[in-house]
């Protein structure tokens, strides 16, 4: 059961992303998907991953100077706002809040 056999026409941009370090048959896969859906008369964006895996490849999500962030940003019409240092440290870690829950 493909999702390509679902594909319609819809107003949202879809950005397809893989890593390098997938198997041949992943990159197959995405660029059919792409291919049909564009196809379809929808926009659609393709951003390889260097070195990345179907593991790694969201890892640039916490990063938004990242070619993943910037190409998401794109896609959403969005110019990612200025990020602090400072602000980003705030944040507190999952390793914090679990052990904030458990201490």
């Amino acid at each position: 059961h493909s999702p390509a056999a679902h594909i319609r026409r819809v107003p949202v941009p879809l950005l397809v992303t893989y890593g390098s370090d997938e198997p041949s048959e992943f990159l197959r896969q995405s660029d059919e998907f792409l291919a049909d859906w564009t196809r379809a008369g929808n926009r659609g964006t393709f951003l390889p991953q260097m070195g990345r895996n179907h593991f790694t490849a969201i890892t640039d999500l916490a990063v938004p100077e990242s070619a993943l962030c910037q190409a998401i940003f794109d896609v959403m019409g969005h110019a990612p706002r200025p990020t602090s240092r400072a602000r980003l440290s705030a944040v507190p870690s999952v390793a914090h809040l679990t052990a904030a829950r458990t201490g």
